[in-house]
């Protein structure tokens, strides 16, 4: 536990100071925004992985973009056809 928060800190530790080093106008930095955000960020991602009702949400819109990529792969073969082979058919990299 106390590690995985000691990455975090870290990660994010190391985006700022990024951030801060390609910055062209360091006087105009709005920390109070900045820690806003944060703030909102680290409140919904809790609601959303610790919550069954943000866990249902999650699910429903992966679902919705595994419904997607579905989709697209249909119009892809109509497009093609069999210009693509099928997984399993194609060049092997051995």
């Amino acid at each position: 536990m106390i590690t995985n928060l000691l990455f975090m800190l870290t990660g994010l530790a190391m985006v700022f100071i990024l951030a801060y080093s390609i910055s062209y106008d360091r006087k105009h930095i709005r920390y109070k925004n900045i820690c806003t955000l944060f703030a909102l960020q680290l409140a919904i991602s809790f609601l959303c992985l610790n919550t069954t009702g943000g866990i249902y949400i999650l699910a429903q819109i992966s679902g919705f973009f595994s419904w997607l990529l579905n989709q697209s792969f249909g119009g892809t073969e109509f497009v093609f056809g069999t210009l693509v082979p099928k997984e399993g058919t194609g060049f092997s990299s051995t």
